[in-house]
């Protein structure tokens, strides 16, 4: 009321603009207060915890409030724990956050649990919570600079590697070694072994769903083929496409920077399905943020339409007929000698190995679909793989037997 209301603060003036967020703060801690208990419980199980498995890291300034208080359950010879150390530092040195660890150790290792050197790469403050200089803290100067440095003594071959966003593609771009084999006996004693590493490529990873006439999701858009076009850079082609895949609907594509429309491909997917909601796409940061694709079905379609063989669409299998005797019979289709490669059974029911007719001229087929097929002559594809030519061998077989067959891969 306070906030909505100027004549009810001192003087009938309105209430300054430096307390709107303690007002805010005040406000929403009433709110919550006693309709949860989330916030106690963490609480509850560190003061249950056996005392030799608590560990308490004060706040860097005891006498001054503590904003933020941390909970947590943590193996300490873990390899999270490794990651997690660099993080709970940071908010107690810099934000005067009161950490509280429950020590939660395995009891027994068949191996040793640690097998990397690790150090997370965070740009601190030039200033902590208690006045001292981050720079004059052990290692304080990479902090500031946001480096790691090693300083190890081992004759094992080592390999440098980044650990990074899932959405980012980052590579060795100058280094005076080999990253992956790196010795020290190349190295030299007491000698620095610098790399520069590049961010190459930023991705975007989303989300397809079909959307119910009530406008809730009712199932994920698996096998949907989309496109992402770069607006204003007067592109015919597509920049990127990808399939969804059955797992939660999730699909990739490239997204550095930019502004990109989302569309679906021309053929089957187009004419199955139409796009439900913004199909603009914007990549402002470093952090690229998950997209949700939604998509409604046309009237008098259905998802399986997506799958019928024909231009645009995943064929649900593929065959390659030979005639009989030498092969190469007319109005065969593929020809002699041809292999149908089938990518995946997204039914998951398991692909038989041939497909043939029989006496009575009922097909014997697999019972479900799979993904793309590409046909490949056999001269190429025994060039690819030596595998392939017992598979090719198994064809001529078939069809020396006067049926018409397909080999499925």
């Amino acid at each position: 009321e306070w906030l909505g209301d100027g004549s009810r603060a001192e003087g009938g003036g309105a209430l300054p603009l430096g307390l709107h967020g303690l007002v805010a703060a005040i406000r929403s801690e009433a709110l919550s207060h006693g309709k949860s208990q989330l916030f106690s419980q963490p609480a509850e199980i560190f003061e249950r915890a056996p005392a030799s498995m608590r560990l308490t890291l004060p706040p860097a300034r005891p006498d001054a409030a503590s904003p933020i208080k941390v909970f947590g359950i943590l193996d300490p010879v873990s390899e999270i724990a490794q990651s997690a150390s660099a993080v709970l530092a940071l908010f107690g040195m810099t934000f005067n956050a009161e950490v509280n660890l429950v020590l939660n150790p395995m009891l027994t290792h068949r191996e040793y649990p640690l097998k990397r050197y690790y150090r997370e790469v965070i740009r601190w403050p030039a200033q902590l919570a208690d006045g001292r200089a981050t720079s004059s803290l052990p290692g304080g100067r990479g902090l500031v600079e946001g480096r790691a440095d090693f300083s190890l003594a081992t004759k094992h071959v080592l390999t440098a590697a980044v650990h990074v966003l899932p959405t980012w593609l980052v590579t060795a771009f100058e280094a005076e070694h080999d990253m992956d084999n790196l010795r020290q006996v190349d190295v030299g004693d007491g000698k620095w072994c610098e790399t520069t590493y590049l961010l190459r490529q930023l991705y975007v990873e989303g989300q397809a769903f079909i959307m119910g006439e009530d406008g809730w999701p009712v199932a994920t858009a698996k096998g949907l083929q989309i496109e992402v076009r770069r607006q204003g850079g007067g592109q015919e082609s597509p920049s990127d496409d990808t399939i969804v895949m059955g797992n939660l609907g999730y699909f990739q594509v490239h997204g550095n920077p930019g502004l990109y429309e989302v569309s679906l491909k021309l053929g089957r997917p187009n004419d199955t399905f139409t796009i439900a909601n913004s199909p603009e796409l914007a990549v402002s940061s470093y952090i690229t943020p998950p997209y949700q694709l939604r998509v409604k079905l046309r009237p008098g379609r259905s998802h399986e339409d997506l799958f019928e063989q024909g231009i645009g669409g995943i064929g649900r299998r593929g065959r390659s007929r030979s005639g009989s005797g030498g092969g190469g019979g007319g109005g065969a289709e593929g020809g002699a000698g041809t292999i149908v490669f089938n990518q995946g059974d997204p039914a998951g029911s398991g692909l038989t190995s041939t497909e043939r007719k029989g006496g009575d001229g009922e097909a014997l087929r697999p019972p479900s679909s799979s993904l793309n097929a590409h046909k490949l002559p056999v001269a190429s594809a025994a060039l690819l793989l030596p595998e392939i030519l017992a598979v090719a061998a198994a064809s001529e077989r078939c069809s020396a037997g006067g049926s018409e067959a397909a080999v499925v891969v």
